[in-house]
């Protein structure tokens, strides 16, 4: 809940910073004083940049898939407590820089009443990291501990959407608009497992890792505030809210081996699932043909 309160602050802060800015602007620009349906008419490009308020979770999920009569003695009790502490969902929320480019079109619906087209792209500064840690007894060893990490990253390299808009314009020059449609964007992920004994009963110190990208497509929904300075350029605020596919991938067997030996003590497989989505924030600039 935390991620669209604070997305819907941020918004109503860049729409009083915009009307606040529109008495500089409409000395800079001569902006119209009624609202023009033909000012408004026709393509336009422009630049675009703020924050991606980034609410994802990553659910790792780690499993036994040896039955207990190929485990060792220690491994019965060792690999149910290392798997336990190898599973969770942490979640791995950001706020990160995003900014790019956007083209579109709009069409007047008399003095009113305008929709239109608009297509962007978005890069994204930095990635996102969570790590849970967990220490759990180990059953029948009391007071031997087994130390877990279980580290997510996460990353959205560029977004992009193609949406409607359909809104109101209003004095002066103003348009109040909802936005919705497709977004598709480029995203990556990795994981790290981690267990250990303290103090030690004779396993070794067990580790996994996984990783995967892939081009992940989702929607988009939305809404703006635009200002016509003059002729040729508007000012907009925007909030977007997105959500992509899943990505999903097997990381490397999660097994323990007796010290010095190759008898497997205990084996495992994990598996990882991220969710991408957030919020973003952001201003435009856009120049009307």
């Amino acid at each position: 809940m935390k991620q669209p309160v604070l997305a819907a602050a941020a918004v109503a802060a860049l729409a009083c910073g915009t009307l606040a800015f529109s008495g500089l602007a409409r000395a800079q620009f001569g902006a119209p004083a009624t609202p023009s349906s033909a000012l408004w008419s026709g393509f336009y490009v422009g630049v675009n940049g703020g924050a991606n308020v980034g609410d994802s979770t990553t659910s790792v999920s780690t499993a036994l898939t040896f039955d207990n009569s190929f485990l060792t003695p220690e491994g019965q009790t060792y690999g149910p407590t290392a798997t336990r502490g190898a599973s969770g969902s942490p979640s791995v929320g950001s706020t990160r820089f995003i900014g790019g480019g956007q083209l579109g079109i709009n069409f007047p619906i008399g003095q009113m009443w305008m929709a239109g087209v608009e297509a962007d792209i978005d890069g994204q500064s930095g990635s996102s990291s969570a790590t849970i840690n967990n220490s759990f007894t180990r059953p029948g060893f009391a007071p031997d501990v087994v130390n877990t990490s279980l580290a997510t990253t996460k990353q959205l390299n560029w977004l992009s959407t193609v949406r409607a808009r359909f809104g109101v314009m209003f004095q002066p020059s103003w348009w109040l608009y909802a936005t919705g449609g497709l977004a598709i964007g480029d995203v990556s992920s990795s994981t790290h497992l981690t267990a250990t004994e303290a103090p030690n009963t004779g396993s070794t110190d067990v580790s996994a890792t996984g990783q995967s990208a892939k081009t992940s497509p989702g929607f988009t929904v939305g809404g703006g505030l635009e200002w016509l300075l003059g002729q040729r350029w508007s000012l907009k605020a925007e909030y977007l809210y997105y959500r992509l596919g899943s990505l999903t991938y097997s990381n490397t067997p999660f097994s323990a081996f007796l010290n010095g030996t190759t008898t497997v003590d205990f084996n495992a497989t994990s598996t990882s699932r991220v969710r991408f989505n957030g919020n973003i924030i952001r201003l435009g600039l856009n120049y009307h043909f």
